[in-house]
């Protein structure tokens, strides 16, 4: 029986959700909490983490939502280097990891981190608040959209339907080849002739 077992046997436990960012130069791990959260070898930074859970969960047809995740009280620098890291092409299809951790009775994180999630970063936006009467500082709050497996199979990439992608999405398909023709020509729907 491990430690997890036990404490779960006596009492509920808290929990923490954990993110994980897997840029091409760099990981940033985000808990959502004050401070850092050492699980195993791994440190998270302690976070305002605004998530749409609803996204998390994946429908009986395999089709999924997308998962929210905004940072908020970030200063200018930080959304600054956010917005130079899109620039650079490093947010967009960033994977993603979400997962929680439980915490013993002395706080301490339990056992190792479940996941509920792998993604990847499909949308990226920086909300501007009015600025901080007690310091004049324009707040901003970070958010990405995370698909997972299943919503970056069904979408088209940056959502441009083309025969191409139907190609490589239903091999033999022809349901767009017929879009050309329809340029500059009139249909009455529905026709009755």
């Amino acid at each position: 029986m491990t430690e997890l077992d036990d404490a779960l046997r006596r009492r509920p436990l808290g929990r923490a959700v954990c993110v994980t960012l897997l840029f091409s130069s760099r990981t940033e791990r985000f808990w959502d909490g004050f401070g850092p959260l050492k699980v195993g070898e791994n440190i998270f930074r302690g976070a305002s983490l605004l998530t749409n859970w609803s996204g998390l969960a994946a429908a009986a047809s395999g089709q999924s939502n997308r998962l929210r995740l905004s940072l908020s009280g970030v200063d200018d620098d930080l959304s600054g280097s956010a917005w130079e890291s899109f620039d650079a092409g490093e947010i967009l299809s960033t994977e993603v990891h979400v997962d929680f951790v439980h915490f013993g009775e002395d706080g301490a994180p339990l056992g190792e981190l479940y996941r509920m999630l792998t993604g990847e970063i499909v949308k990226f936006s920086d909300d501007e608040s009015e600025p901080d009467g007690t310091t004049g500082e324009v707040v901003h709050t970070l958010t990405v959209e995370v698909c997972d497996v299943f919503g970056i199979r069904s979408s088209a990439p940056q959502g441009w339907l083309s025969q191409q992608w139907l190609d490589q999405v239903a091999p033999g398909a022809t349901g767009l080849t017929l879009v050309p023709t329809l340029f500059d020509t009139t249909i009455d729907f529905p026709d009755y002739r």
